[in-house]
């Protein structure tokens, strides 16, 4: 197959401020072994040197497009690049991040091997690759933690977001948004991949544990809940597992809080972990996740 018969790849890369990171960021994926892509940067209305990195790297290149809009956060950003898009498969980096050459190529080749809607490269998967065709399948295996909530693991064809838009929100609009995908998906492969390396920040808001951000988290977890239940309803009891982690997990994290009403979010968690707990799927349970579940409801006990 020559370069020219593969299929349009639009990577999209959301920025804003990044200066720091987006010219490896951007040199990992302008050097990928697989060359048919279209590169799509959406500045978000930066206020460092983001903007000219990009077009100085748009000059160079003849695959990359650069978008500039008015500061609207990561999720208008992720709409200007979908809407810009015209790949038949949709890959995202995020701009402090970087691949390794053939990290694009891998996900291209699962997907086509089988003939996937979906293609993901997870770091931590412990087989080496896994074939699900089953759209109540691929629900179940989400909601039960085995497979991602974050896109950058993710090729994904464009047709599967029609229609889709990524909610206003500051943190966990990446989740909502593969929920809507995992719903709507019919054939999907995993494989384990080291491809793709990602800079933890502890200034990023996915490792902010403030008040505010907790209780997006867990609007997040209530919407996931309502989009399982209106597109897959068969599924809807594998949602109870995911409620009883995030429940657990979430109270921990409030433990050095002082917040005014941190006492009622925390009586709403443990009453979302005792509604959950009684309807966990049992016979769909390994003991390695039993065994999370308790160790998390443990220290969760200690919550005061």
């Amino acid at each position: 197959m020559t370069e020219n018969d593969k299929n349009l790849i639009s990577v999209i890369i959301p920025l804003y401020n990044a200066e720091k990171y987006l010219k490896n960021c951007i040199t990992s994926v302008v050097g990928q072994t697989y060359r048919n892509l279209e590169i799509i940067l959406v500045d978000d209305g930066s206020n460092d040197k983001s903007l000219s990195i990009c077009e100085k790297f748009a000059l160079q290149d003849n695959r990359i497009k650069v978008f500039h809009q008015n500061n609207g956060g990561v999720a208008s950003a992720r709409n200007k690049g979908l809407s810009e898009a015209s790949g038949e498969f949709i890959a995202w980096v995020d701009s402090d991040d970087s691949i390794e050459p053939e990290y694009i190529q891998n996900l291209y080749d699962a997907v086509k091997e089988y003939n996937a809607d979906i293609s993901i490269a997870l770091k931590q998967y412990k087989e080496q690759i896994k074939y699900i065709h089953s759209r109540e399948k691929i629900v179940q295996e989400y909601l039960m933690g085995n497979l991602t909530a974050y896109l950058w693991s993710t090729l994904v064809k464009r047709a599967l977001y029609n229609e889709l838009r990524f909610e206003q929100l500051k943190i966990g609009e990446d989740a909502l948004m593969l929920c809507r995908l995992y719903c709507r998906a019919e054939k999907l492969v995993v494989f384990q991949s080291n491809g793709y390396h990602y800079l933890e920040r502890i200034d990023s808001a996915s490792s902010k544990r403030s008040f505010s951000i907790l209780k997006m988290w867990l609007w997040g977890v209530k919407e996931q809940s309502k989009i399982v239940e209106d597109n897959c309803p068969s599924c809807s009891v594998y949602m109870n597992y995911k409620k009883t982690i995030y429940a657990l997990s979430f109270l921990i994290w409030t433990k050095e809080l002082q917040d005014e009403g941190v006492t009622l979010f925390r009586k709403e968690l443990w009453d979302m972990f005792h509604d959950s707990i009684h309807k966990l799927p049992v016979f769909h349970i390994s003991l390695r996740q039993y065994k999370r579940v308790i160790d998390l409801y443990l220290e969760a006990r200690t919550v005061r």
